[in-house]
């Protein structure tokens, strides 16, 4: 029994260093590729965010009080899930060419993108904490529950991604179908409008059963108004969400040896 615990330890743990290697690898791959290497991280939230200002806080004047924070509070956590999910989605079938030569763990391919993105959205986390400091919020003890928040998120990501991407290689169009939800649910999500101010009350817990939705919410309510989190939904999501990983983890083990013929064809 003792040499089964070894065996498997042993192979978890060259698996999980396996995967922060492809992570570290791909990371400085990426950055060598263009000019502001690393600055890429921060530019493009922030361009995201100049975009909505531009449109939603000049154009339309649609101000709430702090609204560049406001922003920045929707817009951040939302590029986070979109990236990962349209990237991820594609990530089996990037990989092929691996799969080809060597034997490993479908779940590597998801599981590197989305470790990939969640050490990219780290930084531009940080700049939205130095952002808020300089545009004069008072820090509040109910900051400290910011990666608490990330955490729930990134579970949550995790579990769409992997999702989406098992499916992509048995569908290959949904890969598109993928593209337009993601799209589609940046308006459903609050980016750049107060649901409490917009939608009416009574409609309002519907509103929030969208996760992005109720995430970018308690961002909110954290780094703005100084509130805690809501814990109920974030205990839930979470639960809901570990327990999805769980389930397409045994899922991507059992289908492991369809998924190079699929790629392949």
């Amino acid at each position: 029994m003792t040499f089964y615990k070894n065996t498997y330890f042993t192979k978890f743990s060259l698996f999980v260093s396996l995967v922060l290697t492809k992570v570290h690898l791909n990371l400085k791959s990426e950055a060598s590729k263009s000019y502001l290497s690393y600055f890429w991280w921060i530019l493009e939230p922030l361009m995201y965010v100049s975009i909505f200002y531009v449109v939603f806080g000049v154009f339309m004047a649609a101000h709430t009080d702090n609204f560049v924070i406001f922003l920045i509070c929707g817009n951040i956590p939302f590029l986070w899930f979109s990236r990962t999910i349209n990237n991820a989605s594609n990530s089996i079938m990037a990989g092929r060419g691996l799969m080809n030569q060597i034997k490993v763990p479908i779940v590597l391919f998801p599981l590197v993108v989305i470790f990939q993105d969640a050490c990219k959205s780290s930084v531009v986390f940080v700049l939205l904490i130095v952002i808020a400091l300089v545009m004069g919020l008072e820090p509040s003890i109910s900051w400290l529950s910011i990666p608490i928040i990330m955490i729930s998120q990134f579970l949550f990501i995790t579990a769409a991604s992997m999702l989406c991407a098992a499916l992509v290689p048995f569908i290959p169009d949904l890969k598109y179908v993928i593209s337009t939800g993601t799209m589609m649910m940046m308006f459903a999500s609050g980016i750049f409008y107060d649901y409490k101010v917009v939608i009416m009350e009574q409609h309002q817990p519907l509103f929030l059963l969208n996760p992005m939705a109720n995430l970018i919410g308690n961002y909110r309510d954290v780094l703005i108004d100084g509130y805690w989190p809501n814990w109920n939904s974030l205990v839930i999501l979470s639960v809901i969400s570990l327990f999805s990983v769980l389930l397409l983890c045994a899922f991507y083990n059992l289908s492991g040896r369809r998924y190079p013929r699929l790629v392949l064809q």
